[in-house]
């Protein structure tokens, strides 16, 4: 047995197929349940919207200035009033008074004794220097620094130290022909030298005070 016209309903059947016996009465149901329109979907939830990215951080600039300092010392029987002459030479012919250094044409002179420094400011970054050392002769001469390259935001370092041996202070000694020793010098003992001229001074105070007081005698 099958139904048609049931389009809308779900159709359940029992019997409807089978025998006929005899002196029996065969039964075929059918029960249709009408369909459900469909429930409509929940209409989605709007997304949020994304939180607006935090914009980045501006990259700090490079300083574009820098700075050298260079440093002097004397060891051993090194003469610690003894003027060393320093030469720096930049690789950019820049002009004028950079700190405590003048220069002229990338280029600044100056003198240094033991444990004194000089240093130059604002220099452009990324430029080279160079560092030399002049009247140092029969010293031992260690140089630390003395190439390199100006770095922003901060300072080169440049050192010098000088080494001289006992044997050879007599010959430096001799070079620096303004001074004549009194009393052998030694950063250990405590002793001194006096110039010429100050001998040479002391002399005639003394000798004018003699005649001072000879004159006033003969009086």
């Amino acid at each position: 047995v099958t139904e048609t016209d049931n389009e809308g309903y779900t159709v359940e059947s029992y019997g409807s197929t089978g025998f006929i016996t005899a002196n029996g009465n065969a039964v075929a149901d059918f029960v249709n349940t009408k369909d459900q329109p469909d429930e409509p979907d929940e209409p989605d939830e709007p997304d949020e919207p994304d939180e607006p990215d935090e914009p980045d951080e501006p990259d700090e600039p490079d300083e574009p200035f820098g700075g050298l300092t260079v440093a002097k010392f004397v060891t051993g029987f090194g003469i610690d009033y003894q003027d060393f002459t320093f030469t720096v030479t930049l690789s950019e012919p820049l002009s004028g008074q950079y700190g405590e250094m003048t220069f002229s044409g990338g280029v600044a002179t100056f003198t240094l004794r033991h444990g004194q420094t000089k240093s130059a400011s604002g220099l452009p970054a990324g430029i080279s220097y160079s560092v030399t050392e002049s009247n140092n002769q029969y010293y031992v001469v260690t140089a630390n620094g003395a190439d390199g390259v100006i770095v922003g935001g901060g300072s080169a370092s440049c050192e010098y130290i000088n080494y001289l041996t006992e044997e050879d202070r007599p010959k430096v000694l001799q070079l620096l022909d303004d001074m004549t020793p009194l009393i052998d010098f030694n950063p250990k003992t405590g002793g001194g030298y006096v110039s010429k001229i100050g001998i040479s001074g002391l002399l005639l105070i003394v000798s004018s005070l003699a005649v001072i007081a000879s004159k006033r005698r003969g009086r």
